[in-house]
C-alpha cells in the first residue's frame, strides 16, 4: 500500500529492535506502541505514525497512517485462550473471574502505565475480531505477491 521497498530485518522482539533504532543501527521499526512509549517520551526515538483506527490517547500528536492516507489500520489486542473443547463450566468462572480483576481501578491504572487502554469483550466478539485480522491480513499479503518460498 505505500509502495516502499523495505527489507525485513526480524528482530527477538522489541527490546532489541529499540536498542538497533536508539542507535543508528536500524533506521524504523514497527511495534507495538506500548514497546516504543517510554523511549519516545524519553527522547530517544520518534514515534512517526501510529496504525491504530484512531489516534491514541498517549501520543494524541502523533498522526495515524489512516490520517496520512494510507488505508493501513492493525490494532493490537490481546486476548486469553483456551483450547476449543473447553467445556463451558470451566470458561465461565475463568471469564467472570478475568473481567472482575480487570474492571477494577487498579487494574485499568497499571495498563495505563503501561501504554494499554482495557476494553474487554466476550468470546465470541474476541473470536470476530480474530477472524476479521486473518481476513484483513490475508488480502494485503496475497496483494504483495508474497509466498511462502520468499
Amino acid at each position: 500500500m505505500l509502495k516502499v521497498e523495505l527489507v525485513a530485518a526480524p528482530y527477538r522482539g522489541s527490546a532489541a529492535a529499540l536498542i538497533d533504532i536508539i542507535s543508528g543501527q536500524l533506521p524504523l521499526g514497527m511495534m507495538p506502541l506500548s514497546d516504543a512509549l517510554e523511549k519516545h517520551k524519553a527522547g530517544l526515538v520518534r514515534i512517526i505514525a501510529t496504525m491504530s483506527s484512531t489516534r491514541s490517547p498517549f501520543v494524541p500528536d502523533v498522526e495515524t497512517l489512516i490520517e496520512a492516507g494510507f488505508r493501513i489500520e492493525a490494532d493490537a489486542w490481546f486476548g486469553l485462550w483456551a483450547p476449543a473443547k473447553t467445556p463451558p463450566e470451566i470458561i465461565e468462572p475463568i471469564h467472570k473471574a478475568v473481567v472482575a480483576a480487570l474492571a477494577t481501578p487498579e487494574a485499568h491504572e497499571r495498563f495505563m502505565k503501561l501504554g494499554l487502554i482495557l476494553t474487554g469483550t466476550d468470546g465470541p466478539t474476541l473470536a470476530r475480531l480474530g477472524q476479521n485480522m486473518v481476513n484483513q491480513w490475508a488480502t494485503t499479503i496475497k496483494a504483495t505477491g508474497f509466498t511462502i518460498d520468499d
